[in-house]
């Protein structure tokens, strides 16, 4: 038997056109005897139960009530470990926010280079397009259509950010950062793949669904697509299994 992973983007918290009974459903489809979580393992018990349940998180409900009908599927953490201890030590989002109000601030002031408001021309239109997909289902959030436009919008946040940074004297209290924002998200992006390839060479006759935010779906896939593991690994959708 080859092992089959699927990698299932999600949007965190219910919308209209997907909830936590569409995972549910999805994972019923799948039928897994493994799921990968998007924590890290200070949110388990030894034996990997959820310490606690987030019902604001249709990840939490969905799994949960999954794990509620087949009690003998194991699930995982997969996230880089300390990340929550990591967002509150570096004031994370409050940081995050800080750049982005003061960067809107001086771009709809125009008190940006032309360079920096061609970026933020882009990035605005991005941010418009991805709050489009957030209101469609986890068909289009989960197409490779979404995966090739999320990476380019990363980039953007990311690379674009940090060129408007270095060349506002305004935002350049920020560049440290953002050095620190950038190294973490490909740190963080590095040990998801570390540990995903570790429970499928494990569980290497397996059918594996790793559930994780739609924004890391892409950079996950590309990465695991070309990286040699050491079982033989399908690389599947969730819509390719039969009801």
């Amino acid at each position: 038997m080859v092992a089959e992973l699927t990698i299932l983007g999600t949007i965190h918290k219910d919308r209209k056109n997907y909830t936590s009974n569409d995972i549910l459903k999805i994972l019923k489809k799948v039928n897994p005897n493994i799921i990968l979580y998007e924590l890290d393992s200070s949110f388990f018990t030894k034996d990997y139960k959820f310490r606690n349940i987030n019902f604001e998180s249709q990840e939490d409900v969905a799994v949960s009530k999954y794990l509620e009908i087949n009690p003998d599927i194991k699930i995982r953490p997969f996230d880089i470990e300390g990340r929550n201890k990591f967002y509150n030590e570096v004031d994370y989002f409050e940081k995050e926010n800080e750049v982005n109000n003061e960067l809107l601030e001086l771009y709809r002031k125009k008190f940006l280079s032309k360079e920096a408001n061609k970026i933020m021309d882009k990035m605005i239109k991005y941010n418009k397009k991805d709050n489009e997909y957030m209101s469609t289902g986890p068909e289009k959030i989960n197409s490779l259509l979404y995966d090739r436009f999320i990476n380019k919008f990363i980039y953007l946040q990311l690379e674009g950010v940090d060129q408007i940074i270095k060349t506002t004297p305004q935002l350049k209290k920020h560049q440290k950062f953002w050095r620190i924002k950038k190294s973490f998200w490909e740190k963080r992006t590095r040990v998801m793949i570390d540990n995903i390839i570790k429970y499928v060479n494990k569980y290497n006759k397996f059918r594996t669904i790793v559930i994780v935010g739609c924004k890391h779906r892409s950079s996950l896939r590309n990465r695991l697509l070309y990286i040699d593991i050491e079982s033989s690994v399908n690389l599947k959708e969730y819509w390719e299994y039969e009801n």
